[in-house]
């Protein structure tokens, strides 16, 4: 059973659970994960839970079910399982599927379930969630990946800005400080990148990455941004770094 719960955060009181689906999953997972390590969001009247292969779904806080909408059977690395929350931007709910077939990335209407776009990915599996991003009255949400890091238009979904520089398994989610998004990967090859907002076309070598670290990068973990400084922890090990996000010393 794939389920959507809701608790008194005072209390722990259980107000609601809904089954959204019911099937024997088609892959195992990582076990240190689970078949339900997607995120949910809200705008605060309705929530919006992503299953992954089993679904994208919408309910009201009260959880009367509003609607769902499938997205794509994946098949992740290793089988070690789906992770990619959706984001909410505007009245758009962005999905992304990456995975060892047809990587998608989908944007829906949060009212009603409507398809608005997909748009085709050239990436193997990847858990990071997409960020939106507001460029010049423009919204874009920016999706880490192995092959490029790629920056899309809300509205249209057309890719607005791409750079490559990340490494193999896009995990952790990007942040963004002061004009610049800091985006980092390291299951084998650490790296750390930030790219200043605003371009447009492919910014690999250009003078919008303002710097980049090859070293002690976070596995799994998301990076932590506060007062222009950002935390990491070292891959797998027990180590805390920071950085100046404006600088990357």
């Amino acid at each position: 059973q794939f389920s959507v719960m809701c608790l008194d955060r005072n209390t722990g009181e259980t107000l609601w659970q809904k089954t959204v689906r019911e099937e024997y999953p088609h892959e195992g997972f990582h076990p240190s994960g689970g078949l339900s390590n997607y995120s949910p969001v809200t705008d605060g009247k309705h929530v919006w839970v992503s299953f992954g292969s089993r679904g994208l779904h919408c309910f009201d806080v009260d959880g009367n079910h509003k609607w769902s909408s499938d997205l794509v059977p994946m098949l992740s690395f290793r089988s070690f399982g789906e992770g990619s929350s959706p984001a909410l931007v505007g009245d758009s709910i962005i999905v992304v599927a990456d995975h060892e077939g047809d990587s998608m990335i989908f944007s829906f209407d949060k009212n009603t379930g409507e398809k608005l776009w997909e748009r085709a990915r050239d990436e193997s599996t990847s858990w990071a969630t997409p960020l939106p991003v507001e460029i010049n009255g423009r919204m874009e949400v920016v999706t880490s990946g192995s092959n490029f890091i790629r920056s899309y238009d809300v509205e249209t979904g057309d890719v607005v800005w791409e750079c490559s520089g990340l490494t193999k398994l896009a995990i952790p989610s990007p942040v963004i400080s002061d004009g610049k998004v800091i985006l980092t990967t390291g299951f084998a090859e650490p790296v750390m990148i930030a790219i200043s907002l605003g371009g447009k076309g492919d910014l690999t070598t250009s003078d919008a990455v303002s710097w980049k670290i090859e070293e002690g990068t976070p596995y799994i973990s998301s990076p932590l941004l506060y007062n222009n400084r950002i935390y990491t922890f070292d891959n797998l090990k027990a180590n805390l770094t920071c950085h100046e996000a404006s600088t990357g010393r």
